[in-house]
């Protein structure tokens, strides 16, 4: 599998499953098992920034459940900030929550997805989601 293959099916995995920054490292952690802590964090930032330019997730502090008011890089920059050297499951579950944006979940329920369907198999077969969701070598730079 390529570089932009294994982004690309990390993508597709992590606008449906997610929740906090641990769902996103181990999606990064099954495709590079090899990789350093800072090479994870670099490709999950990576992976985050791409799905908020696409309005595909929301981030949101732990402590106050409110959602970031913020231009997507900045986001990022809150993320890295809070993101520490060996950081535990549990130091993920408190530092920030994902969720989809309103638009996202409303287009899938008019599109008829059930939430509980196998979300590989219902993007490939629906064009409007695979385009969306699809990535390009400028999203790995």
């Amino acid at each position: 599998m390529t570089e932009i293959e294994k982004i690309q099916y990390i993508i597709i995995d992590n606008s449906c499953h997610f929740e906090y920054l641990y769902s996103f490292t181990e999606n990064i952690k099954e495709f590079y098992p090899n990789a350093k802590e800072q090479e994870v964090k670099s490709k999950v930032l990576r992976i985050i920034k791409i799905l908020l330019s696409r309005k595909i997730l929301t981030v949101g502090n732990t402590k106050t459940y409110e959602y970031f008011d913020l231009p997507v890089h900045k986001v990022i920059e809150k993320i890295d900030k809070m993101w520490f050297e060996n950081a535990s499951h549990t130091d993920f579950l408190n530092m920030v929550f994902f969720s989809r944006t309103k638009w996202f979940s409303q287009k899938l329920e008019e599109q008829g997805y059930d939430f509980k369907s196998n979300w590989q198999e219902y993007v490939a077969k629906n064009l409007w989601l695979k385009k969306i969701l699809k990535i390009s070598k400028s999203d790995l730079e």
